[in-house]
């Protein structure tokens, strides 16, 4: 009886930390997806930037140079994101998968608990019961 309690309190355990795992899971995936556009909005500001046909002045051909830099260096910034947060990603399914072969294994035990404790019960009770003659 103990430990079918303490199963269950382990599978309430395993469950929170399972919600916990699939709420990051959710969350690493609205990340690549905001960086993502990010990136893209980056590259189309990059794109519509190098357009220096128009001025003749080297001051100005500098700091859009300087402006190309930056965007430039930010698109390989979120270019990096998006790779440390895909390597995030394939961790947390990971753990998510373990927790879910883990809650499933303190199920199939619980289950496995309470048949054994149930066949147990009924021996004692056909035990205890006094045999009954026919006449």
């Amino acid at each position: 009886m103990k430990t079918i309690k303490r199963l269950e309190n382990l599978k309430i355990i395993k469950l929170k930390n399972l919600n916990k795992l699939s709420v990051e899971v959710k969350t690493l995936k609205d990340e690549i997806d905001k960086t993502s556009i990010l990136r893209e909005k980056l590259i189309n500001i990059y794109d519509n930037s190098n357009d220096l046909s128009n001025s003749k002045s080297i001051s100005i051909w500098k700091e859009k140079n300087k402006f190309n830099n930056k965007i430039y260096g930010q698109i390989s910034i979120s270019e990096n994101r998006i790779k440390f947060l895909n390597i995030e990603l394939n961790r947390a399914k990971q753990k998510l998968g373990r927790a879910i072969q883990q809650k499933k294994l303190v199920e199939k035990k619980i289950t496995t608990s309470s048949k054994e404790l149930l066949d147990i019960i009924e021996t004692k009770e056909t035990n205890n019961m006094p045999a009954f003659k026919k006449h």
